[in-house]
């Protein structure tokens, strides 16, 4: 989702040097934008890459991300995570035109960079993407708890588990990352891996709390001796 105040900063060697135009120009821009800071890459999603392109075509998005591969504009790394595949793009440092200027002249975390992965997997759903899921629900995704969301799938923790603790910070009204941590934290003490173990664990909670109050509700005893009402009775 593009908002207000996302923006896109296209440098004028973009279309002096490189000879971009149309939409090759404005996937560049986006992917540069993401790449000024060492060590950072584009890890964002392809649908933030059509909206921006104002296309609901995949193929068209995936065409010019494979046409600036072609022309050695920009690379591409893949990686592996639970078995699923995820991909991120950056632009070929060596280039003639980089120069110092270009890069001291761009922001380093720009109000667009928006963390959700790539999954090159088609038949994918959004709502097993825990960035997806982050940024339609939280808003902007920083760095910082992109890296950290990224170990916590490292650490064997399934994206529909992550999604699934970020539902219950929304629904404690506690919609904050910190929040959905100390879920998680808990997650890897209890070796909870799943979000069919982590529902479990719940109803297994839950059940043992109804149960403590039942208890507690068995053990109240009221006073069944009434020889002072009774006494009260016979004086009137």
């Amino acid at each position: 989702m593009i908002h207000n105040n996302n923006y896109v900063a296209i440098h004028g060697f973009m279309i002096n040097e490189l000879h971009l135009k149309g939409n090759e120009l404005i996937v560049y821009a986006i992917i540069y934008g993401f790449s000024q800071t060492q060590n950072q890459r584009y890890t964002g999603s392809l649908k933030y890459i059509m909206d921006w392109l104002n296309t609901k075509s995949k193929q068209t998005a995936i065409n010019c991300l494979n046409s600036l591969l072609e022309k050695k504009y920009i690379n591409k790394e893949v990686h592996y995570i639970n078995n699923v595949k995820y991909c991120s793009y950056g632009v070929v440092q060596n280039l003639d035109h980089q120069s110092k200027n270009c890069n001291e002249g761009s922001p380093k975390i720009g109000p667009n960079n928006i963390y959700n992965n790539i999954k090159e997997k088609e038949e994918e759903k959004d709502d097993k993407n825990p960035f997806e899921f982050y940024q339609n629900n939280f808003g902007l995704m920083s760095s910082y708890t992109a890296l950290n969301m990224n170990t916590y799938l490292e650490d064997g923790l399934t994206g529909e588990l992550i999604i699934e603790a970020m539902k219950d910070a929304i629904d404690n009204n506690a919609k904050t990352w910190a929040y959905v941590k100390k879920i998680l934290n808990n997650c890897l003490e209890q070796n909870i891996k799943t979000a069919e173990q982590y529902k479990a664990a719940q109803v297994e909670y839950r059940n043992k709390k109804t149960n403590k109050t039942t208890t507690k509700k068995q053990e109240v005893t009221y006073n069944s001796d009434f020889s002072e009402y009774d006494e009260y009775a016979r004086r009137k």
